[in-house]
């Protein structure tokens, strides 16, 4: 479900014209991984509410190790950074883009928020 509210988040946030039918897959893949870290970071938490050391698991060798969901948060950020650059989701990289004007002969049911999911060529996410 996280990751139809992302898709939906995005697509009420973009403006208008900005993404095209070939963006979908970039738009899903940051679906994804927003809903990756949302997932390490809740595991994360909620083993940091009983852990007597912080962001560390015991080894089966008896060393200390980093939690694995630390990975998967620092994977899914630098993936998000970029995706959210290419995305134009930064001030940054707002500049950048180029939305293209509504055409006279628009309809209602072309239009990206009306319904994202046909406009985009991809089903929604899972």
């Amino acid at each position: 479900m996280r990751q139809t509210e992302t898709w939906e988040w995005a697509i009420r946030t973009m403006a208008p014209g900005v993404l095209k039918t070939c963006d979908a897959q970039t738009l899903r893949l940051f679906c994804e991984a927003e809903e990756r870290h949302h997932i390490a970071e809740m595991e994360l938490r909620e083993y940091n509410e009983t852990a007597r050391y912080k962001l560390i698991v015991a080894t089966p060798t008896g060393g200390l190790a980093q939690h694995p969901a630390n990975r998967i948060l620092n994977e899914t950020t630098t993936l998000m950074i970029r995706l959210i650059s290419e995305l134009g989701f930064s001030p940054a990289s707002r500049p950048r883009l180029h939305a293209d004007p509504p055409t006279i002969d628009a309809r209602p049911e072309d239009d990206l928020r009306a319904d994202p999911w046909t406009f985009l060529g991809a089903g929604a996410p899972n």
